[in-house]
């Protein structure tokens, strides 16, 4: 038997979990479904123009898979603020990185499957609804032009230029940051967690807007990662400063989908030194 990973093991370590949360997850989910049943109601109501339009349902998808996604990562480890608790937790007779592999099922894994089907079974009701009660509704700015309401893919186009794999990478990037915050802070993990961040992102905001910004020539921006255009104030034309492609693409893929797995990788190995 493998003392780092074992797959039966491993498994039955999923199950505990489950007999232990099920109870709190069924009731999560119930109160997950009348939240969004609740909020599409009141745009509904109060939408008598355009209700359950595209923009409404994606930005509601995308608002509340992070609140929630985030809040539960957060709890995932509660178990360690309790001495009693985390002395029995700690005691399991399974790995770190088992106990690490069941928080990525459950808080990554599951949680993002059945949040998203849980939207769509909310948003097909109510899409029905809407088109039941309110049939038809004239497009703003197009008189006569008539049409219903209709479910969206939530990861088609959202207004910008790769806007939905934005979402989701800074998604599973913050949601790792609350994973790794549940096992960091024993109390208010959650508060303490969004105080972390909104530190680190004002670092780097007062890095990039001043230390960058100082060193960069005299009249130039930041285009993207790896591009800069520097504006000369003589002649008034501009130029493009860019890294190779190659070192680029492996610069932006490290920012896009490299800091989830930095925070497993911290997360695994706080989980590993944690003591009581």
């Amino acid at each position: 038997m493998n003392p780092s990973f074992d797959f039966g093991r491993w498994g039955l370590l999923v199950r505990q979990h489950w007999i232990e949360n099920k109870k709190r997850y069924l009731l999560s989910i119930g109160a997950m479904a009348g939240i969004l049943f609740m909020w599409f109601f009141f745009v509904v109501i109060s939408e008598d123009t355009e209700p359950m339009n595209a923009m409404v349902q994606r930005g509601t998808y995308f608002f509340l898979l992070f609140i929630g996604g985030c809040f539960y990562a957060s709890q995932f480890y509660r178990e360690l603020g309790s001495r009693s608790k985390a002395i029995n937790y700690l005691l399991l007779p399974s790995s770190s990185l088992e106990k690490l592999l069941v928080s990525l099922l459950y808080a990554v894994v599951l949680y993002f499957i059945t949040f998203t089907a849980i939207f769509y079974l909310v948003d097909v009701i109510m899409v029905t609804v809407v088109n039941t009660i309110h049939p038809t509704y004239t497009e703003p700015g197009v008189n006569g032009y008539i049409r219903k309401a209709s479910v969206v893919n939530v990861f088609g186009w959202f207004g910008v230029t790769n806007g939905v794999p934005f979402f989701l990478s800074a998604y599973f990037a913050i949601q790792a940051a609350f994973l790794l915050g549940s096992v960091y802070f024993e109390k208010y993990s959650f508060v303490k967690t969004v105080i972390s961040l909104f530190c680190i992102f004002l670092l780097i905001y007062l890095v990039n807007g001043f230390l960058l910004e100082s060193m960069l020539p005299e009249g130039s921006y930041l285009r993207d990662i790896g591009s800069f255009r520097v504006f000369n104030n003589e002649d008034g034309a501009d130029y493009l400063v860019e890294l190779p492609n190659g070192v680029r693409d492996v610069i932006i893929g490290l920012v896009k989908y490299g800091f989830p797995f930095f925070f497993w990788v911290v997360t695994y190995f706080r989980l590993k030194e944690k003591e009581v």
